[in-house]
Parts: C-alpha cells; sequence; structure tokens
C-alpha cells in the first residue's frame, strides 16, 4: 500500500505538469496552426518609418481575410478593401484586423487570428 505522503508527492506532481500543459499548448498549437503565417511574420521586416504602412495579410480556412499592419487600419463594406487611416506606424505594436485592434507580439497576433478563424 502507497503512503499518503507518497500519494500527496504524486498528486503536486501531476497537478505541475497539468499547470505547465495548460499554459504552454495553446501557444503551441497556434503556432503549429498558423506555421507559414508565423514565419513569413517572423520574416517580413517591419520597416515602420513615417509615411507608410507595412503589413501582411491571408484568407483563412473558413474564408475571413486575416491581416496584421504597423498603422491602424478599417474594413471599408463599400470597397470590400482594407484601408490605412493613417500612416503613422506605431514603434512597439501591430494593428490586427479582425478585430481591429493592437497587440505587442507575434503569439498575440496568431492568439486573435485563432479567435476568428
Amino acid at each position: 500500500m502507497l503512503s499518503k505522503r507518497c500519494s500527496i508527492r504524486t498528486a503536486l506532481i501531476a497537478m505541475l505538469i497539468v499547470v505547465v500543459a495548460f499554459s504552454f499548448l495553446p501557444t503551441l498549437y497556434r503556432r503549429v496552426k498558423f506555421a507559414k503565417q508565423y514565419e513569413a511574420l517572423k520574416s517580413i521586416v517591419w520597416r515602420r518609418s513615417q509615411g507608410t504602412a507595412d503589413g501582411y495579410e491571408f484568407q483563412a480556412p473558413n474564408g475571413t481575410m486575416l491581416s496584421v499592419w504597423t498603422t491602424e487600419h478599417e474594413y471599408v463594406e463599400e470597397t470590400g478593401l482594407v484601408e490605412a487611416k493613417n500612416f503613422t506606424p506605431d514603434p512597439t505594436r501591430f494593428f490586427v484586423l479582425p478585430p481591429g485592434k493592437w497587440v505587442r507580439t507575434f503569439d498575440e497576433v496568431l492568439e486573435t487570428w485563432d479567435q476568428h478563424d
């Protein structure tokens, strides 16, 4: 028969493994799901110079157009295009469409895309 100390230790180790898995697996899943886009985002040179609006966009499997930009953009209903609101890049963040919000890292970009795909 196992002692209580051993069973408590085993339970704590199992809980630690579950916590670590729940904290890292969603990020790994998104990196695998958007592997091509993640590599493209990492390889694009984000100049962030005044008067430019660098970005990356693609069509998700469900048909939604997903994009990320260095400047704020908006979807124009009449033309069906994404157009820049201004050409002043933010030096530390990325603007993700949809939903039209600012994020700081590529992993946050993938997390936002995962919610709309």
